[in-house]
């Protein structure tokens, strides 16, 4: 059988077995297999792949690669404006709002302390998240290659890093969301946006010392916290400074 090249391109490599990176791999094509079965079978999940060609034509998912033919697949390009219909991906996202798995559920509570709309996927198998991706339209953020090739995933994310903080500078540059941040708005535990109370409103829920020297209160709609500029919030903002993305934080 006349075997066919696929190249793979720029970060693709590294998503690709240590014996299989470098160079142009040859593949005998099965006529039934489209050119996502083959991209994914080779490592890379299809919601990392930013354009597919044959012959240097572009091709969504769907294609076939036939025998003596080339595919080049290239990886998403940063940052990705996913409010642009692209012919992998012809129905844009309307926002920028995440479903994120619980092998980074630290990187969640970061995206919504920078103000991003981060839900998560506590309790729920794989069937349900990539369901709730597709039904939401969210993009699902994982270290589960497996996960992220389910074909109902349209908008995903493998997740480089490990370390959380690295993790967030990660999603960010991607997406171009530093300039989208509003730090301390929404619940830390439950997604939602705060809202302003007067001390007032809360005053019977606060310890003696919060009492004294907080006067600004907010309070989650959903699980009722009541969150407060404390020194936990100079502590972040000062890793947020660290990350050289203080400056497009809103004053």
């Amino acid at each position: 059988m006349t075997t066919a090249k696929i190249r793979f391109h720029g970060t693709l490599q590294d998503l690709l077995p240590a014996s299989k990176r470098g160079g142009r791999l040859m593949f005998n094509p099965d006529r039934n297999a489209s050119v996502k079965d083959i991209i994914e079978a080779h490592g890379p999940p299809h919601t990392e792949i930013g354009g597919i060609h044959l012959d240097g034509i572009p091709v969504d998912f769907h294609a076939r690669l036939r025998p003596g033919r080339i595919m080049d697949a290239f990886p998403v390009e940063t940052p990705w404006d996913v409010r642009q219909p692209t012919l992998l991906r012809p129905k844009p996202l309307l926002q920028v709002a995440f479903l994120v798995d619980e092998n980074v559920h630290r990187l969640a509570k970061l995206l919504r302390v920078a103000g991003l709309d981060a839900a998560d996927c506590k309790g729920k198998d794989d069937d349900e998240i990539a369901a709730d991706s597709d039904r939401t339209s969210r993009i699902l953020l994982s270290r589960d290659h497996r996960l992220l090739k389910r074909s109902r995933i349209i908008w995903g994310r493998l997740v480089r890093f490990q370390e959380p903080w690295d993790q967030l500078l990660e999603i960010l540059e991607l997406f171009d969301l530093k300039t989208c941040l509003r730090p301390f708005t929404r619940c830390v535990y439950c997604n939602r946006g705060l809202h302003a109370r007067s001390k007032e409103q809360v005053l019977d829920r606060l310890e003696p010392l919060t009492r004294r020297y907080y006067n600004s209160f907010f309070e989650c709609p959903q699980c009722n916290r009541v969150f407060w500029p404390g020194s936990h919030h100079e502590r972040l903002m000062d890793r947020f400074k660290s990350l050289g993305i203080i400056d497009h934080i809103p004053r």
